[in-house]
């Protein structure tokens, strides 16, 4: 883990910490954007700049801590990040969630502020 990424993150507000009773359940770092294309394939160290206003949720990381109650907790945590989102920006209106390992992409995930999110 990179702690300065973190770091950057969170002073940027760019990072939704989720605690389950004094454990660390998940943490999920998040660019705000209008177009996704610049977040895509990039170092997952670097601190991009993002837009405040723009309409898009571009989910960078999404780390849990692996315990077994993380599946009844995943609804939960779906909305209250949904609801920190909302709240915080109010043009968002898609979330989007690309992954790739290696080079190659194993996920991709759109949902939008209507419907469900991450």
């Amino acid at each position: 883990m990179n702690k300065e990424y973190y770091y950057k993150m969170l002073e940027n507000k760019r990072a939704f910490i989720y605690k389950e009773d004094y454990r660390l359940v998940c943490l999920i770092t998040f660019y705000i954007c209008n177009n996704i294309e610049k977040y895509i394939k990039v170092d997952p160290w670097k601190v991009l700049e993002d837009d405040p206003d723009g309409n898009i949720c571009y989910i960078a990381q999404l780390i849990t801590d692996k315990h077994i109650d993380n599946l009844k907790l995943s609804y939960k945590i779906k909305k209250d990040f949904k609801s920190y989102i909302q709240d915080n920006f109010k043009n968002v209106e898609i979330f989007k969630h690309v992954r790739y390992k290696n080079g190659i992409l194993k996920n991709y995930r759109e949902y939008s502020n209507a419907t469900r999110c991450v």
